[in-house]
């Protein structure tokens, strides 16, 4: 466990106001720089929610303010919202690919405000704050006050941060994530695998929290009780995938229906698939920057982190590019919650700032082209 230096309460008091006040300030940039996408935005998005426009429109269309939100992805998880999974029929079934969590989250916040673009908006700043000030309670109990409030703060401006703004999972996966991470340091292996299964619910990915119980089950293997406390917690994380999987089953006659269609978006899962994302040559140098970066953060953080921080930032760094693409890597390192620590941890000073600067001018870039039509998803 890493060392934590004592913090008083007025340096706490301190680095909620930051958190919060940075949320604001980063939550307006994105929605500004939206606004300015929106108008310049290409002629597939331009009329988007046009009547008759079958691949793109879900029903009533969402204010203009929200408009620049809904792009790619967001349209599907809107569309399940409101209707649920797809039936089986001939062809893809594209919806499929999406876990339920965050969609069933804003269909039961819809029936309150009674507009699914403002219930999902809401939803997603919501968990995007709540997994701000969680990130900076990880980091105060089990590293340092500054170490919590610099990965709190990159989160919250990293490259991908405008996708928390978005009818997207990463604000929820986050959120989810980081409450497992907590719990489970804090020797609350059970109410850590029932986050992990939100998290396994939201995202596959979300299996990062049933790697790191498992490592805590290894490193109390001399403690019986306590070590099967911990692969019971495990088990459990693994529950909000295990349940999307059945009902890929019963639906489709395929339990792994959510990974198979992945083939559709040319990601195929193998050994070599790292290799092949990175000698594809077939996004742009943005892409190769996070991910490169994300990958050198790691290598840096494995003597200076504890080791449940370098195993998950392995797992979360290699299986999206496993499947052969650098697809997604901005927005699914941005929520990379192990990987922020680690950043947070090797930035210091005027390093820091230099990367907030850096990481919030990249944001605003990626919502640019995000708001624009552009495939950055």
């Amino acid at each position: 466990m890493a060392e934590v230096a004592a913090t008083n309460p007025a340096s706490r008091a301190r680095s909620l106001r930051v958190v919060v006040a940075w949320f604001l300030v980063t939550r307006l940039i994105v929605l500004a720089v939206a606004q300015v996408g929106g108008a310049n935005a290409i002629d597939r998005f331009k009329d988007a929610w046009a009547p008759g426009n079958k691949f793109l429109s879900t029903g009533t269309p969402p204010h203009p303010l929200l408009e620049p939100t809904v792009r790619w992805d967001a349209i599907l998880y809107i569309g399940l919202a409101r209707e649920g999974y797809t039936p089986p029929r001939e062809g893809p079934v594209w919806d499929i690919a999406f876990f339920p969590a965050y969609p069933y989250a804003v269909s039961l916040l819809e029936n309150v405000v009674g507009d699914t673009f403002i219930a999902a908006f809401i939803l997603s700043h919501v968990e995007a704050l709540l997994a701000a000030l969680l990130i900076l309670l990880l980091g105060r109990r089990h590293f340092s006050e500054e170490l919590g409030l610099r990965a709190a703060m990159l989160f919250l401006c990293a490259p991908g941060a405008g996708f928390l703004s978005y009818p997207y999972t990463e604000a929820q996966f986050a959120m989810f994530t980081t409450l497992a991470l907590l719990l489970s340091l804090e020797n609350r292996p059970l109410s850590a695998g029932l986050a992990g299964a939100l998290a396994s619910a939201t995202r596959s990915t979300g299996l990062v929290v049933t790697l790191v119980l498992l490592w805590s089950a290894w490193e109390h293997r001399r403690d019986v009780r306590v070590a099967f406390e911990r692969l019971v917690g495990a088990a459990l994380s693994t529950g909000g995938i295990v349940a999307y999987s059945l009902f890929c089953w019963q639906r489709h006659g395929d339990p792994l229906a959510w990974m198979h269609i992945q083939k559709w978006w040319n990601r195929h899962t193998s050994v070599l698939g790292p290799f092949k994302a990175f000698l594809a040559f077939d996004h742009d140098p943005d892409y190769y920057l996070v991910s490169i970066t994300a990958i050198v953060v790691a290598v840096m953080a494995l003597r200076r982190m504890p080791i449940w921080v370098s195993l998950a930032n392995a797992f979360l760094i290699l299986l999206p590019i496993s499947t052969g693409t650098l697809a997604s890597m901005i927005r699914f390192q941005s929520n990379n919650v192990p990987l922020l620590l680690s950043a947070a941890k090797l930035l210091e000073g005027k390093r820091f700032r230099i990367a907030v600067v850096a990481c919030t001018a990249l944001m605003m870039f990626e919502t640019y082209l995000y708001a624009v039509g552009y495939a950055h998803n």
